[in-house]
């Protein structure tokens, strides 16, 4: 259900249970049905709207409305708009019940396999997500580099890093420069850091350093256009990435080693929730 105007909007949502035949835990005393009592029970009746054409239940005892909210005609009961604060459901709408097509998901997602952590990089997304705990069946985000470690009890999901490959890099890496590149040239930028650079306020230098680096050197300007600091960006060519001790053999050390990264969980000041930091 729609509720105000274009600024707020509420929605009702109505659940039904999926697996019928069982006894609701909610509600002991309830009796489950068969699949006759299912077919059997009054279904809601349906309307088409004469302004947009679509069918719509009628769940309102005032009378039927079209439950399209991009409707012109939406929730109007004869022409009319309605009195939120005096809608009632039929009863017809409450009772009904829907067989459930498809296969029942399961409550509590499997843990990952040990296929797909052999398989795998162990950044990838089914990774960075929590699991149910298989002993206790708390739910438990994942904040160990090497590992799951259930916030509850002693269980323990070995999550080893391994390697990211280098061609996959490289085909971020192109892709990235890429799209800055485009960028650029969008902005009429020349400079291969910046992708937006206002040289009139910001002037920039290259330093010769005599290494395997090229150093560019922005300098910042203060209120009154004198330096008040600067920013320097060192580029390292091929020979000094895959030297020994290099960026590339630093990268693949983090990549594999645990050196104790955690997700760790952080509190607003004020708020007594806590929010896990990505």
């Amino acid at each position: 259900m729609y509720s105000g105007g274009p600024a707020r909007r509420m929605w009702c949502i109505r659940l039904e249970k999926i697996d019928l035949h069982t006894q609701s835990w909610w509600d002991p005393t309830t009796t489950p049905l068969t699949s006759d009592d299912v077919q059997q029970r009054t279904h809601t009746h349906r309307q088409i709207c004469g302004v947009c054409s679509e069918s719509s239940k009628t769940i309102f005892i005032q009378g039927w409305s079209c439950l399209n909210h991009k409707c012109e005609a939406f929730l109007e009961i004869q022409g009319n708009d309605v009195d939120l604060s005096t809608l009632r459901y039929t009863p017809a709408f409450l009772a009904e019940r829907t067989p459930f097509i498809g296969p029942l998901p399961p409550l509590v997602p499997p843990l990952p396999s040990q296929s797909m952590l052999n398989n795998s990089h162990g950044s990838e997304k089914v990774f960075r997500v929590g699991i149910v705990c298989p002993a206790c069946g708390c739910c438990s985000s994942r904040r160990s580099w090497a590992a799951w470690e259930c916030e509850n009890c002693d269980y323990r999901l070995p999550g080893k890093m391994h390697q990211y490959p280098q061609h996959l890099l490289d085909l971020e890496r192109h892709a990235f420069e890429k799209a800055a590149e485009r960028t650029r040239k969008r902005n009429g930028v020349d400079d291969l850091v910046a992708l937006r650079f206002d040289s009139a306020c910001i002037p920039r230098r290259i330093l010769d350093i005599g290494a395997r680096y090229t150093a560019t050197q922005y300098l910042l300007p203060g209120e009154t256009y004198n330096v008040v600091g600067s920013v320097t960006v060192f580029h390292a060519d091929k020979t000094a990435c895959t030297g020994n001790n290099g960026p590339d053999e630093i990268f693949a050390e983090l990549c594999t080693q645990d050196i104790g990264l955690r997700r760790n969980a952080v509190t607003r000041q004020g708020c007594t929730c806590s929010l896990l930091r990505c």
